[in-house]
């Protein structure tokens, strides 16, 4: 039961909403799993927080600016 968790700048509902349509998806092709076990929340964050967060987490981070790092 995934339980996914986006932080970026500020986007429109518009943007928010097909993001994550699209990764429900993605998750119930490839992760083999229904819609109804998906959960995604996004938090909208300034570009510094983002940076802190990405520093913080680096262990974790599969892919950073495009790159795979794992």
């Amino acid at each position: 039961m995934p339980f996914i968790t986006i932080k970026s700048i500020p986007k429109d509902e518009n943007v928010k909403k097909s993001i994550v349509t699209k990764i429900v998806k993605v998750f119930e092709e490839t992760y083999g799993c229904n819609a109804e076990h998906v959960s995604i929340s996004i938090e909208e964050c300034s570009s510094a927080t983002i940076q802190q967060e990405i520093q913080k987490n680096m262990d974790k981070i599969y892919i950073l600016r495009g790159n795979a790092v794992k």
